[in-house]
C-alpha cells in the first residue's frame, strides 16, 4: 500500500541544539508532540554511523561527524511530501538538508547547520548551502555573533555571516 503524501499549506519549523540526540530523545518526542511541529533541525546529535535514531511518527535524515561532538539532523513528519537534498561538500558548516512540497510556496529546502566555535565560517560554504533549493531555511548553531541579532560582539563567523542578511532581506535575522 502506497504511502499517501500531503502537501501542506504551511510548515511548523522549530531547531534545537539537542547536544546529544541519545540523552534528550525522550525530551525531544514530548517537545515534538505538544508543539505538533512538522520538521525540527537538530544540532550536536553526538550520534554514530551504528547508533539508530527513530522518532515515532517522523523520519529522521542526518549527517554523522563520527568523532567526538558535531552531527545534525532533520526530522519530518511522516506523510509530508518530502525527499532528501544533496548537500555540497562545506569546509566549514556541517549540513543535511530535505527538500519539502508546500501548497502555498512550492518547493522549500529546510537545512540543519551547525558550525563548531574556533573557526571561521567560510562565506563560499554559505553561498554554496543557499543554492541547495530554490527557498532554503538554513537553520542550526552558527556560534556566530553580531550586533544585528543581538549580541554585544561581532567575532569572526558574524562578520561572514553578517553579508548575507544584509543582501537578502528574505533572510530572517535571529539569533
Amino acid at each position: 500500500m502506497a504511502v499517501q503524501r500531503r502537501m501542506p499549506e504551511s510548515l511548523r519549523v522549530a531547531s534545537w541544539n539537542i547536544d546529544s540526540f541519545t540523552a534528550r530523545k525522550h525530551e525531544l518526542q514530548e517537545f515534538l508532540s505538544r508543539l505538533e511541529i512538522d520538521v525540527v533541525t537538530l544540532q550536536e546529535t553526538r550520534l554514530a554511523e551504528n547508533i539508530r535514531t527513530k522518532i515515532p511518527g517522523y523520519v529522521v535524515y542526518r549527517q554523522d561527524r563520527n568523532r567526538r561532538g558535531g552531527g545534525v539532523a532533520v526530522a519530518i513528519k511522516r506523510g509530508i511530501d518530502h525527499y532528501m537534498l544533496q548537500v555540497p561538500q562545506l569546509d566549514t558548516i556541517e549540513a543535511v538538508a530535505v527538500g519539502i512540497r508546500t501548497r502555498r510556496y512550492g518547493e522549500v529546502a529546510v537545512a540543519s547547520c551547525y558550525h563548531p566555535p574556533g573557526r571561521t565560517i567560510l562565506e563560499q560554504d554559505i553561498e554554496a548551502l543557499l543554492t541547495v533549493g530554490p527557498r532554503v531555511i538554513a537553520i542550526g548553531d552558527f556560534n556566530a555573533k553580531a550586533q544585528d541579532w543581538n549580541s554585544r560582539q561581532l567575532n569572526p563567523s558574524g562578520a561572514a555571516l553578517r553579508p548575507v542578511f544584509i543582501v537578502d532581506p528574505q533572510v530572517l535575522r535571529t539569533p
